[in-house]
């Protein structure tokens, strides 16, 4: 009941507490209303014109035996309209002229056989000091209950503290129960917008009196009975505007009457627990959390180290508001606070568009006990209001006052049922009061046993205390203390009322509590429109509770307590719910967390459905969060491509400014910004932001962009926090590939515009290219290439240019397209290595050529101008000059036939030979010796010479000088053949010629 979150109910409780107990009010130009059975305490009772009511009415009187009972004088101004029998204790009308028999015999008559009792100027009985006098049933004046002191009322107190001072002590402790029920019907066909309303009033600094407030409960479908709960203020003394509403679906719309949301917001939103901004959003539908002022469609500032967004309330003990209204302080306001501090509210008016009428608890509609009509007449026990007063039954009043007919002094004396005015010629005696007083105020007993004037006054029906014009049927003047006290306990437990210079009323209990209490229905509004409102604890499941119900009481909305044996939740949660409480629409832990569809939330928000926060009424700038639980801040339920989870949505009609914001507690300047406001304009800044214009956070700015068809790394440097920024442009990339460094107009894949300097994972100079585009490997370069250091590999593709590189003119490796040429030149030996793992010397060297020109192949060191260590094969013709072959060997394959090898091998001697074989199996095929000229061709039983073929001509000739010793020749018969015939005989065969010399 005491939930920050929810100072409405607890303004609602105060309303009806004043209703039930205190203040019931009226605009005269309605029609007549009823009021049902119960007790009206001490307060202002502004009655319509018209009031009737359908049981007994008592004024002064808690057990009234008549339809209307007056325990003390009644002052009636106009006429009085009796179907019944009018009983007085005093026998005594004032102000009546006197008739006479020829005038008016049968009025006469009757009043002269009615009245009697004491002489003129004479009341018998006797009182108790201070008391108010009372007519008793024996036609005396006695104490009654209410006392006066120094110009204070007491009822129930002989001291009372206050202008009014009401006190009660009864067997009762722990129950209050009050019935207070308003309808709203129509004499035609209800239709959709019908309803019943709550309206609050305050006078205004010119003295008149306006409408200031009104809560509403309307039917807005009247075939399917749903329903709405609106709330209403007003602005600048114009017309009453809706600003809250509650519809039968649970959204709920706040500057808007037809919410589509669970919770839409049209204006500005903002939650500050504790003083501090928590959820805010602008008039333009920017969103901020944890400040006031959002820079962005969502800024979020926290000085959290553990939490991103906090929702917390911290406040203790403070106070809780709910303003309906402006802030002018003549307009009606509701502030729910701490026990101490001063509260305030407004005079409340019952208004009908008919008759104001009052029935008791069970009567049926047309059984009033008083009407009010809209013409100011007043029925009891019956709705005709002819006159101004209309009683239906019998009148009992203590004393009646006439204003007209009737002259000062004059008495009416009853004779025959007809009244007379005259002298009453009675004196004092055995049991009369003397005394005297001033015209229109209430007799008080003194101290010396007579009447005088106390400080309450009647006037025009109306009771004043400390005024001599009260404005109500009861009206209290005190401009220094409290107006009113009800006490329980004398100087210790009591409640005061206070209206203070500016209508505003402040209640003020001992205890801090203002409760209404019951067991099943607390408190009702009940109209006869099919709607109302009551404040009850349900019998289970529930705490205490606030209902409104529409369609012969069916409850449709329904708020309060919930106990700890409802499943599923910790107990005492605060919901708001359809019904009775079936479906919960809104709980809120007693651990601060809030819930809207769920009964049982686990965060400081949880909204199971969704959710739509709209800064203004058209474009973006809204927080959306729907059914799956994807969030939108842009468009309501924006329905376009892409699933995500969070989208944000810009405003690509202007440089909407970023869209996400990141801050951190050590200044106020952004350390990053998000911005994504078209197709073409998007992008993340660091240590900058957007602000009309660019801004620096820092002494360094970085940005990645993309605008006109490319992805850009900007940067800038040395501007002071605060100052603009002017971007430079560092890393391009087009929708071609190209990367551009310095330039937005990349050429090639990667162009780069100023130097370049690779240094690997080294320091100092790695792939140097400077502003005149020379290139350095390991240098500086002064050349167009310039490599300093280290190894160097290079692969020429056929046709290409050419290659030379050179250190300190000691090395050379020079490719020269021009001339075809390859060098390569080295100061020392010039080394080919195969197989290194390693680095140099880790393989198997394969050719050397030292710096004495000797070439060494398969060894390190060659000891001439060509060593081959190992074998060496020549597939095709090998061409020499003078061969000198030292001692050894010289093979070569022959057709790659594997026993066709020549081997050469010389001796000191001067002889040599030539064999053929494996290796392992040698054949002589040539032998000589210089010494003798010999030559020897093969050996016993091979054949050395398969074929011999000469060409035609001169030359063509066989020349063997010496002896040839031929031991076996085989020739191949056939054309230009040699062969050897049966006889032994060497035949030299050609075409045409046979030589047949040998016989």
């Amino acid at each position: 009941m005491r939930s920050n979150k929810f100072q409405w109910t607890i303004a609602m409780v105060l309303i009806v507490a004043l209703l039930s107990q205190q203040s019931f009010a009226a605009d005269p130009g309605h029609g007549a209303a009823a009021i049902a059975s119960g007790t009206f305490e001490s307060g202002n009772y502004t009655f319509p014109d018209s009031l009737f009511i359908t049981n007994y009415f008592g004024i002064g009187s808690t057990y009234p035996s008549f339809r209307l009972t007056v325990a003390g004088n009644a002052n009636i101004s106009g006429t009085l309209n009796l179907s019944g029998v009018l009983s007085m204790a005093g026998n005594k009308i004032i102000g009546l002229a006197t008739p006479t028999a020829d005038t008016d015999a049968a009025t006469k008559a009757y009043v002269d056989s009615q009245a009697g009792g004491g002489g003129s100027g004479s009341v018998n009985g006797s009182g108790t000091a201070g008391y108010l006098a009372l007519w008793n049933g024996t036609n005396e004046i006695n104490s009654s209950t209410i006392y006066q002191s120094a110009g204070l009322i007491g009822i129930g107190t002989t001291g009372p503290a206050h202008v009014l001072d009401v006190r009660a002590n009864d067997s009762t402790n722990n129950a209050v129960t009050d019935v207070l029920s308003v309808w709203h019907g129509t004499t035609g066909t209800a239709e959709d917008g019908i309803g019943t309303a709550i309206i609050m009033n305050a006078q205004r600094a010119s003295g008149t009196w306006a409408n200031v407030g009104r809560i509403s409960a309307i039917i807005t479908d009247a075939t399917n009975l749903d329903t709405a709960i609106t709330f209403q203020t007003r602005k600048n003394a114009g017309i009453m505007t809706e600003r809250l509403r509650i519809d039968s679906d649970g959204k709920v719309g706040i500057n808007t009457s037809n919410a589509t949301q669970t919770l839409q917001i049209q204006g500005t939103f903002n939650a500050s627990p504790g003083g501090t901004t928590g959820l805010m959003v602008d008039s333009s539908g920017k969103v901020g959390i944890g400040t006031s002022a959002p820079i962005a469609p969502l800024t979020i500032i926290t000085s959290s180290s553990t939490n991103g967004v906090l929702i917390n309330n911290t406040a203790a003990n403070q106070n809780t508001f709910l303003i309906m209204g402006t802030a002018d302080a003549a307009f009606a306001k509701i502030n729910v606070g701490r026990s101490g501090l001063a509260q305030k509210a407004n005079a409340l008016n019952i208004e009908a568009s008919g008759d104001i009428n009052f029935y008791p608890g069970s009567a049926a509609q047309g059984s009033e006990v008083l009407v009010l009509d809209s013409s100011g007449n007043v029925g009891i026990g019956t709705n005709i209001t002819g006159s101004k007063l209309v009683v239906s039954g019998t009148l009992n009043a203590t004393n009646i006052v006439l204003a007209t007919n009737c002259a000062d002094d004059q008495v009416l004396k009853w004779s025959s049922g007809v009244g007379t005015c005259g002298s009453d010629s009675g004196g004092a005696g055995t049991g009369s009061v003397n005394g005297s007083g001033a015209a229109g105020y209430i007799a008080l007993w003194n101290s010396s046993g007579s009447l005088n004037s106390s400080v309450m006054v009647q006037s025009t029906g109306l009771i004043g205390i400390d005024t001599s014009g009260p404005d109500a049927k009861l009206d209290i003047l005190s401009s220094t203390t409290d107006q009113l006290r009800l006490t329980f306990a004398d100087g210790s437990s009591y409640t005061t009322f206070l209206s203070d210079t500016n209508g505003d009323l402040t209640i003020t209990p001992t205890g801090g509590d203002v409760t209404v209490a019951g067991t099943a229905a607390g408190v009702t509004v009940d109209s006869a429109d099919n709607a109302d409102f009551s404040l009850d604890r349900a019998a289970t499941n529930r705490g205490a509770r606030v209902r409104y119900a529409t369609g012969g009481g069916a409850t449709e909305w329904s708020h309060g307590l919930m106990d700890s044996d409802v499943a599923g939740t910790g107990g005492n949660e605060f919901y708001i719910a359809t019904g009775d409480g079936a479906t919960n629409r809104v709980v809120i832990e007693t651990s601060g967390e809030f819930g809207i569809n769920t009964t049982n939330p686990t965060s400081a928000l949880e909204v199971r459905g969704t959710l739509n926060v709209s800064g203004n009424a058209t474009g973006p700038g809204v927080l959306f969060v729907d059914g799956s639980g994807n969030v939108s801040i842009g468009p309501i339920n924006y329905s376009g491509s892409g699933g995500a989870k969070l989208r944000i949505y810009g405003d690509d009609r202007s440089v909407a400014g970023p869209h996400l914001q990141f801050h951190t507690t050590a200044d106020t300047h952004p350390v990053a910004q998000l911005l994504a406001y078209s197709h073409n304009n998007t992008g993340l800044v660091f240590d900058a932001y957007w602000a009309g214009s660019w801004k620096s956070s820092s002494t360094s700015n970085f940005a990645l962009y993309k605008y006109s068809d490319l992805f850009s790394m900007r940067y800038a440097k040395d501007v002071a926090a605060g100052g603009t920024v002017t971007w430079s442009d560092g890393l391009t990339l087009d929708k071609n590939g190209n990367v551009g460094i310095n330039t937005t107009t990349p050429s090639y894949t990667l162009h780069l515009k100023g130097t370049l300097n690779v240094t690997g994972s080294g320091s100092g100079s790695g792939l140097l290219v400077d502003g005149t585009g020379n290139v350095g490997i390991g240098i500086a370069p002064s050349t167009k290439l310039h490599i300093s250091g280290g190894n160097i590999r290079s692969e020429v593709a056929s046709g290409g240019d050419g290659f030379e590189g050179y250190s300190s003119s000691t090395h050379l490796f020079s490719m020269t397209r021009s001339v075809n040429s390859l060098k390569l030149a080295s100061w020392d030996d010039l080394v080919f290595e195969v197989g290194a793992t390693s680095g140099p010397g880790t393989g198997t060297i394969a050719m050397v050529i030292n710096n004495s020109g000797t070439v060494g192949i398969g060894t390190s060191s060659p000891k001439d101008t060509l060593h081959v260590q190992g074998s060496a094969r020549v597939t095709a013709n090998l061409t020499s000059g003078p061969l000198n072959v030292t001692p050894g060997y010289f093979n070569q394959s022959l057709d790659g036939k594997t026993d066709a090898v020549m081997v050469w091998q010389t001796g000191a001697s001067g002889t040599g030979a030539i064999y053929s074989g494996d290796g392992s199996s040698m054949r002589n095929i040539l032998s000589f010796d210089a010494a003798n000229d010999d030559i020897t061709i093969g050996q016993a039983g091979t054949v050395l010479i398969d074929k011999i073929t000469l060409s035609a001509g001169t030359d063509d000739e066989v020349v063997i000088t010496g002896n040839l010793t031929v031991e076996a020749i085989a020739f191949e018969s056939g054309t230009n053949s040699i062969f050897v015939n049966a006889s032994g005989c060497i035949i030299i065969q050609s075409t045409n010629t046979i030589d047949a010399t040998c016989p």
